[in-house]
């Protein structure tokens, strides 16, 4: 985990944090003041260890644990959705790629919008990036923890599709072959 730790450190080099809020909860945009450089992955490592604690190296260890459960989320609607063909009735040889992307996708976006905050908190975590006590506005906060939530929605949800599609094409592939034989 500690190495976690460190890469989300790198990666975050140079990008500007929101820093504070106005009282109506817009929020106002400055470059953060405190932000480290880091030459490499053992500089920052030592810089972290002697400047924060040998601890902070496993920072976002709880929510690594946390977010586990979306792989079994995503496993456990696909395999819902697939056995009660709740959304495409497969009876013609033409659609067998259809519903299982169908289905995947439906059941990633949902484990993605459950546990996609987790993933916020986490890299924030990681990073020391901490919540600034005048964003106590509850609805700018939940917009916080969904941003860029667009982005990570077109990334794993046509990954997932295109990835339990190959998974049903490989299964029938096997199947056909080990009855034969």
């Amino acid at each position: 985990m500690l190495m976690y730790a460190v890469n989300t450190r790198l990666k975050l080099q140079g990008v500007q944090f929101e820093n504070a809020a106005k009282k109506d909860g817009s929020a106002i945009t400055k470059t953060n003041t405190k932000q480290q450089q880091y030459t490499g992955i053992i500089q920052c490592l030592f810089k972290i260890t002697t400047e924060e604690g040998l601890l902070t190296l496993w920072n976002g260890t709880l929510t690594s644990i946390i977010l586990c459960f979306n792989p079994a989320i995503n496993l456990g609607i696909y395999m819902m959705l697939k056995r009660h063909r709740f959304l495409i009735d497969i009876s013609d040889n033409h659609s067998d790629s259809i519903a299982p992307f169908i289905s995947s996708f439906i059941s990633k976006f949902m484990a993605t919008i459950v546990t996609y905050p987790v993933q916020v908190l986490q890299t924030r975590h990681r990073a020391s990036i901490k919540i600034k006590e005048g964003t106590s506005n509850q609805q700018s906060l939940l917009s916080s923890l969904y941003r860029g939530l667009n982005s990570k929605l077109l990334q794993t949800c046509l990954n997932s599709a295109i990835m339990f599609v190959l998974y049903e094409r490989l299964i029938d592939i096997l199947t056909a072959h080990l009855l034969v034989n």
